[in-house]
Formats: structure tokens, sequence, C-alpha cells
């Protein structure tokens, strides 16, 4: 218990000097980007937000400041946190294709199921020029946001349950199955 109890109040206090460095470090820079997504720190996107951080951060001289928001610290749900990606109060939202096509249609066509045979392809389509169309589209469209990139964190169309394995349609039956508020998503379920 003394160990468990050690442990904590060393992570406390490593969290909280970490959090009054980046503090004092956002009060010296000239800019601050702020990152929110809805995941956990555990989550590929804090990893990969902490990479950008890192790069901003070192290649400005102290000129920018990267504040990272996971778990809804800084917006509670999708749909706020477009809405401050778009009011300019937030400067980087990790979104799903899903939260994208609820802001710019045509990107909805990636969330359709089964449309690339595995990852490798669906990463190809990503680094090709059908995501400059996208870029594109959202200038043309007057969205206030720029699409920075669409990778692959979650897998394509995969069911998660708790109680039994989905290998067909028929093991869907009669489960409650929850979805982020999209809408070819809800419909495939």
């Amino acid at each position: 218990m003394k160990k468990k109890l050690t442990s904590l109040l060393a992570a406390t206090a490593l969290t909280a000097s970490a959090a009054l460095s980046s503090a004092s470090a956002a009060l010296a820079a000239d800019y601050t980007i702020k990152i929110a997504f809805l995941g956990s720190p555990e989550d590929e996107d804090y990893d990969g937000s902490m990479v950008f951080k890192d790069y901003v951060e070192s290649r400005s001289n102290g000129r920018a400041a990267v504040e990272i928001y996971p778990s809804g610290q800084f917006c509670g749900n999708e749909k706020e946190c477009l809405e401050n990606l778009q009011a300019g109060i937030l400067e980087v939202y990790i979104t799903t294709i899903g939260g994208f096509g609820n802001v710019f249609g045509p990107g909805q066509v990636l969330d359709l199921p089964y449309m690339f045979a595995n990852d490798r392809i669906a990463e190809c389509v990503f680094d090709g020029p059908f995501v400059n169309e996208l870029r594109a589209g959202v200038l043309a469209e007057g969205i206030p946001m720029r699409l920075m990139v669409i990778s692959n964190t979650g897998g394509w169309r995969n069911f998660g349950t708790t109680t039994k394995l989905i290998k067909t349609p028929e093991d869907v039956k009669g489960l409650k199955i929850r979805t982020i508020p999209a809408e070819i998503q809800q419909e495939l379920v």
C-alpha cells in the first residue's frame, strides 16, 4: 500500500511539474497551438500529438508552444470540439472520418463499409491525390477548418463486444451496438 501511495504521489508530482513547465513555456511563446481529442493518453493520437509538439516547439525555437488536451479535457464531445475548431478557439482537433464527414459530406465516402481490402490499400489512398481533393473541397466550401491528414488508427468496420466474437452478420443479431454520430456508421449497424 505504501509503495502504491509513493508511486501515486510521484506520478502526481511529475504531472504537476510537467503541467507547470508546459504552462510557463506556453506563456513565453508567441503562439500556442491547442490540440484536442477524445481518446485517452494511452491512445495513438496522444503519441502523434507528442511527436507534433516536440517537432513544432523545437523547430520554432520557443516561438510556438503546443498544448495537448486528451480525454475530452478541452471539449467534451465531437460536436463541441468541431465547433471550437471552426470558431478558432482550438487549432487542432483529431477526429474520426465520421466526424469529418459530418462537417464535409463528401468525406463520408471513406466511411463506406469494406471500401478498402486492407490497411495497406487504405494508407496508399490517404497518401495519394484523393486527400488533396478533399482538402481542396473543404477550402472551396469555405469551411473554417483545414484537413491535415487522414490515417488509419482504428481499423475498418471493426465491432468490439464484451460478450462474443463477431465474425458474421448473424453474430450481431440482438446486440446493442454504439457508434459515433456518423450517418453511414449508424446505418451500417
